[in-house]
């Protein structure tokens, strides 16, 4: 068994290597994919790519032979909308996020329990 937590770092690390974070990161995404709002995600950044690529066209800049190039474009004309905060905001599990915080409190407890060597109550 390895060192009881002794700081917040630690018990990051010990978040982050118990699988913890991975599982809530793919039970948002999954949430987020049910959503209603992955469409209009994915409209806006298809709306985005497009008007970007007929730009591009438009100024005689190819982008057919330099494929990094044109991703750290895309990216970049991504960041100047708040396409990907606006999806957040509009997911359902976020707008109450006094769940998210629970989730988050219930896996932060049993990493530190066992941590300790201390029994994880049933149901947590």
């Amino acid at each position: 068994m390895s060192e009881p937590i002794q700081t917040p770092e630690d018990l990051v690390d010990a978040f982050k290597k118990s699988g913890e974070f991975d599982r809530m990161r793919r039970e948002l995404l999954a949430e987020f994919r049910k959503s209603d709002g992955i469409s209009n995600f994915r409209t806006r950044v298809e709306d985005i790519a497009q008007t970007h690529l007929r730009r591009q066209k438009e100024r005689r800049r190819p982008t057919d032979g330099d494929t990094d190039a044109l991703q750290r474009n895309l990216m970049a004309e991504m960041d100047r909308f708040p396409v990907v905060d606006r999806a957040i905001t509009e997911m359902r599990v976020f707008r109450d996020d006094s769940t998210v915080k629970m989730n988050v409190n219930n896996s932060l407890m049993r990493v530190l329990l066992k941590s300790r060597g201390e029994r994880i109550p049933p149901g947590e």
